[in-house]
């Protein structure tokens, strides 16, 4: 009996061991250093103060090309989907499993805008996200890749849950894409180009407008509801071509998850309807990019693709509603700026005070990307872009303080590299997925990414 008692004693001291040396190895400290404190700060404000130092305007005639590509993995457009099946991206609780059929077709929209030899693409894609790998090839395969550099470039992606998976690697990023497929990336690099290219062959004199309406009935707070705040502003860009073609550029904030995981078709989501009400009335480009989405969620009647249907098509009405009012311009001033971010240590959390070792996340995580911020003033309109599904809440005192100052604005989510969700401060310690499980760069990161916001609008007004 002793000895039994021993051996068990013994066992269990030594797994207690093993348990203590994992925990001292594998986590760590979540760092509360003030980010005004730290050297990543110092030397992303030093790169933006010397990027800004060389900002201008340029002032005179719109010209505007614009042009889809699709990029539904199916036989005729360069996918065979029956010799290699792809995982739907977006629902951890699908396990990778490949997608059972096509609902609506998915594409990448490209809008060019030329004012003067200064130019801006905004691409947007039926993805869940812009793989930061896709982004670094796209600029590879481009035909004239200096005359349209990444920073000119603002991705977006409409966000939805039920697109093409398998490109993204490790646990975490093949928990939401799926099994790993690299011919997937360069595949899609391959479409976003032939789509910039084409934009680019397609630039002709033309005209904008832009706007913004509310819907407060097609969005809600989805990380503490009635608790917080919505920002429930509908933005668009209208774009029309001499010759009459006409491209909408829609920006709303409600992520794009009326469909569930139960869903096993590719789908664009409520964004398919949106098209398809634009395109009745006339719009030859329907564009859709996914806002300020970090914690907004979708609000409309009914389930699935019945809700989808009821979204999509109520913000589409709201839209065309505004366009008949719009104040057009031929002429306008363009300006753009890009700013590469020194991040904070990564800090994904295992409790309040403590995070997994950085060589851990380096194992379980895909690469980041190259995380930058884009910011343009097109006329009187500042728009944002974000590496991030970006809180709806932050974008409200952006919005505000730009009003203020005669601009309107938007921010966009997603553009080129992934680094989780940016939310307000105070729920920093909320135990929900936005706040806990998706909030990886720690208590300063929405502060440090909020001045910096701050401070490139700040210079893009005073031009």
């Amino acid at each position: 009996m002793k000895k039994i008692f021993r051996i068990l004693l013994y066992s269990t001291l030594f797994l207690l061991l093993i348990l203590a040396a994992c925990w001292l190895i594998g986590v760590d400290r979540v760092d509360y250093t003030p980010y005004f404190e730290t050297e990543y700060y110092r030397s992303t404000i030093d790169r933006l103060e010397e990027q800004t130092d060389h900002l201008s305007l340029s002032e005179g005639l719109v010209s505007i090309g614009m042009a889809r590509v699709n990029i539904t993995p199916v036989a005729e457009h360069d996918w065979d989907i029956n010799a290699t099946p792809l995982p739907l991206a977006g629902y951890g609780d699908r396990d990778g499993q490949p997608a059972q059929g096509l609902h609506d077709s998915l594409y990448v929209k490209v809008v060019v805008l030329k004012v003067n030899e200064e130019l801006l693409a905004i691409l947007a894609a039926d993805l869940l996200i812009i793989p930061p790998e896709v982004v670094a090839q796209t600029q590879a395969q481009l035909t004239t890749p200096d005359l349209l550099p990444r920073e000119k470039i603002f991705y977006s992606a409409t966000h939805t849950h039920s697109s093409l998976g398998g490109w993204s690697s490790h646990y975490v990023g093949e928990a939401f894409a799926g099994p790993p497929n690299p011919a997937v990336i360069n595949w899609l690099a391959g479409r976003f180009a032939k789509a910039i290219d084409l934009a680019i062959a397609d630039i002709r004199p033309g005209r904008i407008a832009h706007g913004e309406f509310a819907a407060p009935g097609l969005v809600l707070n989805r990380l503490v509801g009635d608790l917080g705040t919505e920002h429930s502003t509908c933005s668009f860009l209208y774009a029309q071509q001499q010759q009459g073609r006409q491209a909408v550029i829609g920006i709303f904030d409600a992520h794009a998850t009326t469909l569930s995981g139960d869903n096993l078709t590719f789908s664009s989501d409520y964004p398919a309807y949106y098209y398809q009400q634009l395109q009745a009335a006339g719009i030859d480009l329907p564009v859709f990019c996914a806002g300020s989405v970090g914690s907004h969620g979708p609000e409309a009647t009914g389930r699935g693709f019945e809700k989808a249907r009821n979204l999509g098509e109520a913000l589409a009405d709201s839209l065309l509603s505004q366009l008949g009012s719009v104040t057009w311009q031929d002429s306008l001033s363009l300006a753009t700026a890009s700013l590469e971010l020194d991040l904070p240590p990564v800090q994904v959390r295992v409790s309040d005070h403590w995070r997994l070792a950085p060589f851990i996340v380096k194992k379980l995580f895909p690469a980041f990307g190259e995380a930058s911020i884009q910011s343009a003033r097109i006329g009187n309109l500042i728009w944002n872009t974000t590496p991030a599904d970006f809180s709806g809440e932050l974008a409200i005192p952006h919005k505000d303080r730009l009003n203020g100052q005669g601009f309107s604005s938007t921010i966009t989510s997603f553009n080129g590299a992934y680094i989780g969700y940016v939310v307000p401060q105070k729920y920093y310690y909320l135990n929900e997925y936005e706040s806990r499980v998706m909030s990886w760069f720690g208590p300063n990161m929405t502060p440090y990414l909020n001045e910096l916001l701050f401070r490139m609008n700040e210079h893009l007004v005073g031009l």
